[in-house]
């Protein structure tokens, strides 16, 4: 006859057993959850460290550089075809038909809307991947809808849109390019997004190099130590030379007979609303004027929030002077205590 103690010490046995290999396999899956999350976190680590690495940020400031300077050919080719349409057909350059001295004027007006938009978000991301090394004022950007500037900005911006919707929408029987008419509608809020990404930029200062001038070396240092230097005053001159020649088209064309021009985009039965038109494009005008202020201001006066009033320093003390006196303590602690 089987002795009951032993089939108990059996089944206690078995339910040791069991539960050792419940916890086993508890303790297999939560390593396994751990080391993927590991894995997960170190691919976001990799990810990150590549994208803000340096070599990733002289790729895109040399992409940057090389596509100014097409950017800045097709503006000022934009600006002559825009001018010549106005003035000879009354008409912009989605539905313009005049001749140009190069073929498929069309082309440019398509490249510069592009290029300006892909540059634009181009000097976003420069930004964002070097806003420790520029010392970027992120804690203001946060607040920016505290400002009336900005606000006021918007406001123009939602309509000089509404005029954009309305042209487009106008002529939209006739041979208009849908992809130039998207870019154009586009356009305004990408410039609005760069202005407030610079207004909260300090002025990066130019950083001396201790090797001999004019060297190879020391072009080479130049170029690494002032790079976001020379990235900085070339997108504020081409962005200003860009809102020039659009706000010149602009005051031409409200200048160039204003009121025929909206007679003959709209039918005789919609005169009344010719008037409004002619607000909506005064305040079109008004937009690309602030937008020009703007860039004008931020090349004299690139320390200051510009979207302030009265205007203040983005900091109270140039970036370089505080790495510098941070760098003159330390070196004083040092020989405080060695001596």
């Amino acid at each position: 006859m089987a002795d009951p103690s032993n089939d108990v010490e059996l089944h206690e046995r078995t339910q040791s057993k069991a539960s050792k290999n419940v916890e086993a396999q508890t303790q297999d899956k939560k390593r396994d959850s751990d080391e993927e999350v590991e894995s997960q976190e170190s691919i976001r680590k990799k990810l990150r460290s590549l994208i803000r690495s340096d070599r990733i940020d002289m790729c895109l400031k040399l992409f940057f550089v090389v596509l100014s300077i097409p950017w800045l050919i097709s503006t000022i080719f934009f600006a002559m075809f825009d001018t010549k349409c106005i003035v000879f057909e009354q008409a912009s350059v989605i539905n313009c038909s005049q001749g140009f001295f190069i073929a498929n004027p069309r082309h440019w007006v398509f490249a510069w809307l592009l290029m300006s938009i892909i540059s634009s978000f181009l000097l976003i991301l420069i930004v964002f991947l070097n806003c420790n090394r520029i010392n970027y004022q992120t804690e203001k950007a946060k607040k920016i809808w505290r400002k009336g500037y900005a606000g006021s900005l918007i406001f123009l911006l939602l309509t000089s849109l509404v005029y954009y919707v309305i042209r487009i929408y106008s002529t939209r029987s006739e041979t208009t390019g849908v992809s130039i008419s998207i870019l154009v509608f586009l356009w305004p809020p990408v410039i609005v997004l760069v202005i407030c990404c610079l207004n909260y930029l300090p002025r990066p200062h130019w950083t001396k190099t201790s090797l001999p001038r004019y060297t190879l070396e020391w072009w080479k240092d130049c170029l690494t130590k002032n790079s976001n230097f020379f990235i900085y005053w070339l997108a504020l001159v081409v962005f200003f030379v860009e809102i020039t020649c659009k706000a010149g088209a602009i005051m031409l064309d409200v200048a160039h007979d204003v009121a025929p021009l909206i007679q003959n985009k709209f039918p005789d039965e919609s005169g009344q609303f010719r008037g409004v038109m002619v607000i909506v494009i005064g305040f079109r005008l008004a937009f690309h004027l602030r937008v020009l202020s703007f860039f004008w201001q931020k090349l004299f006066h690139g320390e200051k929030d510009l979207f302030s009033e009265p205007h203040t320093n983005l900091v109270e003390e140039p970036f370089v002077q505080k790495q510098c006196n941070e760098h003159i303590k330390t070196a004083h602690l040092d020989e405080i205590i060695c001596t």
